[in-house]
């Protein structure tokens, strides 16, 4: 690699040469014909320092189409030395440059002055360039002679035109000791009134050393000096010996504290740095708090380096990776207003494909959930939840991906290698089918941590699919300190498929348990609850009542008691309302909760605020308005009642603290109701077809898994834990956010992307929203967290991140 001594200046000089934008040399070029090892750092800013119009851009190498390298636009080689003609030591004077002069000359040397064009203490300072016959040169600069190694140039020069030539433009290129402004008294140097010729007004007092080296070295780097190192020393105020000892052991002592902490690339502040600057905050901002001290202090190193060689702190890196995940365009225009020193894209670009995004359950993204775990200072209780699962459509598409030297094709369902094996087994076809779905799974904790861990390009997992892989969850999440307590899911037939496989032995008229054996927990007392998702299940209650009718073209005719529940009787209870009361009773109640539509029958809200309580209190004004013909709405009033008291006790938001808790035995009451209406339907030897008069036996499984699995778990949990258990944040809104995200924000409001672009987008999800959710299934957990964060900001340390 080229130092400050190789005299990688002259052979550019002496090799190169500028030419049209169109022509181009390339670093391979250059690191062939150069004999000392070079690389594309200190050539290009050589040639930049040279060449001022010359473009550097990447491109493929002339000699090798295969390799990639740096090419140098507007540059070409100049034509061999060994191939030029030789000239006579005479002939030197006639190639000498307009501001070049000849001092003196013999048959064997020749002296040639050059002004640098600074005036000091009244005289011009000027370069004597002593030439010898045999090719010998010697410089002297303010009467000093100066060493041509030390800067890096060569000590011999041929007798060529273009090495005459080369030898004046280096020497032009020298750069010259400015000595400095302010020096401690009792140190020896000189005093200098140093001016521009033409410009006396630029009159300066500078301080120079005795021993200063006039000429700087050549600099293959960016960051250049612009004075010698004797100079330098003039700055700092000589220490005595006892001074310079104390220091040194309290230097050591700073570094000693960090050992433990030390990476290859972490730049380590001792006590007496961070002291320093954090005291100096502290007085400026009394207020100050740490992360505003790191975010100061990151600013101010970000100032004094290039931007190429900027160094960030692990937490601006997080949060400026949370600002770019949201909002692309957002950051780019506040890193572009000024007001910040802020990581570029591409920095952040590299760090949120670090994890590499792939079908399966991959040991890097469960290294990423228990760091990112730990750094939120979760608390035991927290690494403790639920097993969300949950499908969303994709487009049916094969598309090609690489990855390093690899290309692969993508698009193929990749549940687990044993479905694809049955199913191929089962057709008697050895082929595969292209996804239509992805099927994502996602961790929550108790205490609100939320991780979207695996994912799987699907074609509607089937229930032994789902079987295989809610199995191996569980086996890798507790292999890395997770424990799985409860699996959620809403009521898709693939999944209440999985919930007959793990609970065959379910009766809806007499059920008894909605939890099941851990096979991987050595524990007997240890198992796991099947949840339906409530919303879904409050959803598809309201579906079977507007299926619900005497028309030709109902499918179903509830029935409880002697009396129906048809959806009639809610869309007459709304046109009363809106026609009848200046101020609708139910508020909230509008056409599209009424005349559903495809679209409208997805809406969970749309579901839940047709069977609250305020529809049953508008279906009781609406029987008393009727008078005597308002028993027909007793049927209706009653499930209005059952679904009301769902609804209030799952959307509420205070804490169950103890398993006697009036909701849970609310809950259960409900759940008897449907139970003694199933029996009562069952019963009645009059009913022929009995289902026609129940709402669907899925439904009454999903009704039995919600409010059985939730209350199991409710006093499983409140047995082996001092955890509070919040029923609002029992649901599956978590997941439904990571789909809304895929279909909106991250891939331009598309439905249905691909599973391609599924992939590159899971990173932007995790990184873009808070890893801790505000719906956890448990209180307590704000305090622990906070704690832990406090305890963590004690201590700034600083990684390097280079861009």
């Amino acid at each position: 690699m080229a130092t400050n001594k190789t005299p990688i200046f002259t052979w550019v000089v002496e090799n190169l040469q500028p030419c049209n934008e169109s022509e181009f040399v390339d670093l391979i070029e250059i690191k062939k014909k150069c004999e000392f090892e070079v690389t594309s750092s200190p050539v290009g800013n050589v040639i930049t320092k040279i060449f001022n119009n010359v473009k550097i851009k990447s491109g493929r190498s002339k000699e090798n189409w295969c390799k990639s390298t740096e090419r140098y636009y507007g540059l070409s080689w100049k034509q061999d030395t060994i191939s030029q003609p030789s000239i006579l030591f005479i002939d030197i004077q006639t190639l000498l440059p307009e501001d070049y002069f000849v001092i003196s000359k013999t048959q064997t040397s020749m002296k040639i002055g050059h002004f640098t064009g600074e005036i000091i203490n009244g005289s011009k300072i000027m370069i004597e360039i002593q030439l010898e016959a045999d090719g010998g040169i010697s410089l002297l600069v303010m009467g000093k002679k100066i060493g041509l190694e030390k800067i890096g140039i060569q000590e011999k020069f041929s007798m060529t035109v273009n090495s005459v030539e080369s030898l004046f433009k280096v020497i032009k290129q020298l750069r010259y000791c400015s000595g400095v402004n302010s020096v401690e008294q009792d140190l020896p140097h000189f005093d200098e009134q140093v001016c521009l010729v033409g410009d006396e007004n630029s009159e300066q007092i500078r301080f120079r050393a005795k021993t200063c080296c006039k000429v700087l070295p050549f600099k293959t780097s960016n960051a250049a000096s612009l004075c010698c190192g004797n100079c330098k020393k003039l700055k700092t105020k000589v220490q005595t010996k006892e001074q310079k000892c104390d220091t040194d052991e309290k230097n050591n002592n700073d570094i000693n504290l960090n050992d433990n902490n030390t990476h290859d690339n972490e730049v380590i502040l001792g006590e007496t740095d961070h002291n320093d600057l954090s005291d100096i905050l502290t007085k400026i901002f009394p207020d100050c708090s740490m992360k505003m001290q790191t975010f100061l202090i990151s600013q101010k190193m970000a100032l004094e380096r290039n931007p190429n060689g900027r160094r960030w702190n692990k937490e601006i890196i997080r949060l400026c990776l949370t600002l770019y995940c949201r909002s692309p365009r957002g950051y780019s225009e506040l890193r572009n207003s000024n007001f910040l020193i802020l990581p570029s894209q591409n920095l952040l670009r590299r760090y949120k494909n670090s994890v590499y995004q792939e079908a399966g359950i991959n040991s890097d993204m469960l290294d990423w959930m228990v760091n990112e775990a730990t750094m939120k200072g979760i608390p035991p209780e927290g690494y403790q939840g639920g097993l969300i699962i949950d499908e969303m459509s994709i487009q049916q598409d094969l598309q090609f991906r690489k990855r390093k030297h690899n290309i692969e094709l993508i698009g193929f369902t990749e549940c687990s290698p044993e479905s694809i094996i049955f199913e191929q087994i089962k057709s008697n076809k050895k082929e595969r089918t292209l996804a239509t779905h992805v099927l994502q799974l996602v961790f929550l904790g108790f205490t609100g941590y939320r991780f979207p861990f695996a994912h799987f390009p699907s074609h509607t997992a089937s229930g032994h699919e789902l079987y295989l892989l809610v199995w191996k969850s569980v086996n890798m999440l507790s292999a890395f300190g997770f424990t799985i307590q409860y699996i959620r899911t809403d009521g898709a037939q693939s999944n209440r498929d999985l919930f007959k496989i793990l609970l065959p032995d379910l009766n809806t008229i007499n059920p008894i348990t909605c939890s099941f054996q851990n096979i991987f927990s050595p524990k007997d007392s240890q198992k796991l609850f099947f949840i339906m998702d409530i919303c879904h299940t409050i959803k598809k209650i309201r579906n079977n009542i507007s299926k619900s009718g005497d028309g030709a073209f109902t499918k179903r005719r509830l029935k409880f008691k002697n009396n129906f529940i048809e959806w009639t009787h809610f869309k007459q209870a709304y046109l009363w309302d809106i026609s009848t009361n200046p101020f609708p009773v139910h508020h909230k109640l509008t056409q599209e909760h009424i005349f559903l539509t495809s679209e409208n029958k997805m809406r969970n809200h749309l579901a839940e605020e047709v069977l609250n309580s305020e529809m049953l209190h508008l279906m009781k004004l609406y029987k008393s308005s009727l008078g005597d013909a308002g028993t027909k709405v007793d049927a209706t009033i009653e499930l209005l009642q059952q679904t009301s008291v769902l609804i209030q006790n799952f959307k509420d938001s205070r804490p169950i603290t103890d398993s006697s808790d009036e909701r849970i035995k609310q809950n259960h009451d409900v759940l008897q109701w449907f139970i003694q209406w199933e029996k009562m339907i069952k019963d009645n030897s009059e009913i022929t077809n009995k289902e026609k008069h129940l709402i669907s036996h899925q439904t009454r499984e999903d009704i039995i898994s919600s409010i059985i699995g939730f209350e199991e778990m409710c006093i499983y949990k409140l047995k082996y834990s001092n955890a509070s258990v919040i029923p609002s944040r029992v649901n599956s809104d978590v997941i439904e956010n990571i789909f809304c995200q895929q279909r909106t924000l991250h891939n331009g409001a598309n439905t249905n992307p691909t599973y391609l672009g599924y992939c590159h987008s899971v990173n932007s999800v995790i990184l873009g929203q808070t890893s801790i959710s505000r719906k956890s299934n448990t209180g307590g957990g704000e305090g622990a967290q906070l704690n832990q964060a406090v305890k963590a900001n004690k201590k700034v340390q600083w990684f390097i991140f280079e861009e």
